[in-house]
């Protein structure tokens, strides 16, 4: 039986992202419990004509799903974060048809292994055109698989929250970066009665979630009531902005993923 059996878990995602987290903590026959810190909220884009640019860098699956109603040509090059954002079918149902899923179609891939294959019987993403891969899980590593390109015409779609570091990154490669707003991060609402459930672990999987989780125990006069529930989070960001928020007792995920969320979970817990 996993370590996480019972054990109260909040997830602080927004309740559209949660579905999967919460189904995988189940399998553990852990309780997750909702406390939404995030609610995301899609722009109104207007009509892109995507065939106008060489590639259309996504760094999460806000971005992805915002651009869903689209026609991706085919030879739009697609690239994305490694474990971090999900290419299915699920938010792109308008990719320019090819290989049928799978065959397992060999793309040529940003890791130092030179190339790899994307499994589409066990992720059928449907992406027919050009996909590559960071091989990590940060806009500094897949910024740094463009420096060795001839300029390319980029569209980068973002959060209101996004830094400027990816687009300026690629710029500095000598590449022509759109980067348009697609959804906006606001904070969260709802969710359990934290006074009526001692819980065993919290969950973050973005700073700001972290800091909306604080802005909102506030009106619940909660905020210094200590919380020594182990802090779970995922990637380096979210893990120093836990640091600088004063929270105690934090892990982070060693894959940027929320397979690897669980899976630190459950060490803790072993």
């Amino acid at each position: 039986m996993s370590s996480l059996a019972g054990k109260k878990i909040l997830v602080t995602r927004a309740v559209a992202q949660s579905e999967e987290l919460v189904s995988m903590l189940e399998s553990k026959k852990a309780v997750p419990l909702l406390f939404p810190c995030l609610e995301i909220k899609f722009e109104k884009l207007p009509e892109l004509d995507l065939s106008a640019f060489d590639w259309v860098v996504f760094t999460s699956n806000n971005g992805i799903q915002a651009l869903s109603k689209f026609r991706f040509p085919e030879a739009l090059k697609m690239a994305t974060l490694k474990n971090s954002t999900n290419l299915s079918t699920k938010w792109m149902p308008n990719i320019a048809p090819g290989d049928s899923p799978g065959e397992g179609r060999e793309t040529t891939s940003f890791s130092t292994e030179g190339t790899s294959k994307i499994d589409y019987s066990t992720d059928p993403s449907g992406l027919y055109s050009h996909v590559r891969l960071a091989d990590k899980a940060s806009s500094k590593a897949l910024a740094k698989q463009f420096e060795n390109l001839p300029p390319q015409k980029i569209l980068l779609p973002q959060g209101n929250l996004a830094d400027d570091f990816l687009k300026n990154a690629l710029e500095k490669s000598g590449h022509k970066v759109t980067r348009i707003t697609t959804y906006r991060t606001e904070i969260g609402s709802g969710g359990i009665n934290l006074n009526e459930y001692k819980l065993d672990a919290i969950t973050f999987t973005s700073p700001s979630a972290a800091r909306n989780f604080l802005t909102r125990l506030a009106p619940l006069h909660l905020v210094e009531r200590g919380w020594g529930e182990v802090i779970a989070c995922i990637g380096t960001t979210t893990y120093k902005a836990v640091q600088e928020l004063k929270f105690q007792n934090i892990i982070c995920a060693k894959e940027h993923s929320l397979n690897g969320l669980v899976q630190i979970l459950e060490e803790y817990f072993s």
